[in-house]
């Protein structure tokens, strides 16, 4: 009876020991394969830095031929992501579809110092949880956010560049409406145009103040204006006139305790 037992321990035992270890070789299996799977993807990762290494000093729009030939469709699936968030600048299109075959890069000079930061950053893997990311789905989430911050970048380099502010009065080109934008694009960019039409751009001479143009389109582009141009205008009027209601209000209120303390206010006695 007791060898029986004890051979039954020994196989349930022996069982659980293979189970274990069967367990352990196949997790460690897993792991070897998803490590080799990035790998894989740095070192295309890497290959696309390279490219782009062999054009440094130059404009990415030189290396963009280059790029989109030497980098297969599936490679460039696999790493985009990755690349535009460490600091490639990949150009989002405003006006056609996002398309993958041909990427677009800006006119940004390219740096070595900033090409080997960012072959730091994918040789450690900081970056592998940004590989293989929706490339469609990140590239096109913020196109109307694209959209209007570049049509606030075209107002203030093509209107407010021109304007001037005289006697409390801002005057900006004539008809500027017209001649740089679509009517829809107005009606975008309504809410941006009436904060910027602010006396602090401007010197006492009424011409704007050196550096502040350069200043407003680095805010635009790192998006500090970006409520206002989610702001709907009506919106924003209703806001303005609630405020001025609610000031006029106040002062009336103010005005009208006053004369009334004052009336209140005995007279003194003559002695």
């Amino acid at each position: 009876m007791m060898s029986s037992i004890i051979t039954l321990l020994t196989a349930l035992l022996t069982a659980a020991i293979g189970a274990f270890i069967g367990t352990l070789y196949g997790s460690k299996k897993l792991y070897e394969y998803q490590q080799s799977g990035k790998i894989a993807t740095r070192k295309t990762a890497l290959k696309a830095i390279s490219i782009l290494k062999k054009y440094a000093g130059q404009p990415y729009t030189n290396a963009q031929s280059d790029f989109n030939t030497s980098l297969s469709i599936s490679e460039k699936r696999a790493v985009l992501v990755a690349l535009h968030k460490l600091g490639v600048p990949i150009v989002v299109p405003l006006t056609s579809a996002f398309q993958i075959s041909n990427i677009q890069l800006s006119d940004a000079t390219i740096s070595n110092d900033e090409l080997d930061s960012i072959v730091s950053q994918l040789e450690n893997g900081n970056c592998d949880y940004l590989f293989y990311e929706d490339v469609e789905n990140h590239f096109s989430s913020n196109l109307r956010l694209n959209t209007l911050r570049a049509l606030a970048k075209r107002y203030v380099n093509n209107v407010m560049t021109n304007s001037r502010y005289e006697n409390g009065n801002f005057s900006d080109p004539e008809n500027w409406q017209n001649l740089y934008f679509t009517h829809g694009e107005v009606q975008a960019i309504l809410v941006f145009c009436n904060r910027v039409h602010d006396k602090m751009y401007y010197e006492d001479n009424g011409n704007l103040k050196l550096g502040a143009i350069d200043k407003l389109l680095q805010e635009i582009e790192i998006g500090l204006w970006d409520n206002y141009l989610f702001w709907d205008y009506a919106a924003h009027q209703n806001m303005i006139s609630q405020n001025a209601l609610a000031n006029r209000m106040f002062e009336v209120f103010f005005q009208t305790e006053k004369e009334q303390n004052q009336t209140k206010t005995p007279k003194k006695r003559k002695q």
